[in-house]
């Protein structure tokens, strides 16, 4: 089992549990330079505790397998049904708090509508962490397609990407401030193409 597979495995508890601490703003919870609080009995004076497995962790990003999907013409977006909404409903319970719901809008390519576009603000203070990121994509990725299968991680440009590997079809990736979620509907166009489509395009207001 790769290092990403098991942080994959034990995001949902990092991610809610570093959500209730974040929300809470209390000065015991601390936290460390991963964005993570600090473990139970712990405390900033240097008190000895249990040291969060995560640390340990070397990050993979450098073994991310670079991809070039094939680029998709005619991209354009629409104002999303509320059923289509309702499609990202499990990401407020997901999100342990830390990604606020900026938009939901369908992607249309060629005029036909591929997909479902959902962007995320995340929480001032959030951890800048390219594991932590990593992690908290695949907690909300996992929310929407349904699965808890290991999403597939590819670098799109400078971009790195969750493609998951379920039966539902979404991608997603943090830039900036960002999260982004894109839910494909049907089986075309090709995952990555639609995902670096909606990176490429961006929506506006």
């Amino acid at each position: 089992m790769t290092a990403r597979t098991r942080l994959a495995l034990t995001s949902v508890v990092a991610v809610v549990a570093l959500g209730t601490a974040a929300c809470s703003g209390g000065s015991g919870s601390g936290s460390n330079s991963h964005g993570t609080a600090a473990p139970a009995g712990s405390s900033s004076s240097g008190t000895s505790g249990p040291t969060p497995s995560r640390t340990t962790v070397k990050d993979t990003r450098a073994d991310v397998p670079r991809v070039s999907p094939a680029k998709l013409a005619d991209v354009s977006y629409a104002k999303a049904s509320a059923s289509r909404m309702q499609l990202f409903s499990p990401v407020a319970k997901a999100s342990g708090g830390l990604a606020t719901q900026r938009s939901v809008t369908t992607v249309r390519v060629g005029g036909k509508d591929a997909g479902v576009v959902a962007v995320y603000t995340l929480k001032p203070g959030s951890s800048k962490s390219a594991t932590f990121q990593d992690q908290y994509v695949v907690q909300l990725l996992n929310a929407v397609s349904k699965s808890s299968s290991e999403p597939r991680f590819v670098k799109v440009g400078t971009q790195v990407m969750a493609l998951s590997t379920g039966t539902r079809s979404v991608a997603g990736w943090v830039s900036s401030n960002q999260l982004v979620l894109v839910l494909r509907q049907g089986n075309q166009p090709d995952l990555a193409a639609l995902a670096a489509a909606v990176r490429a395009t961006p929506l506006k207001g």
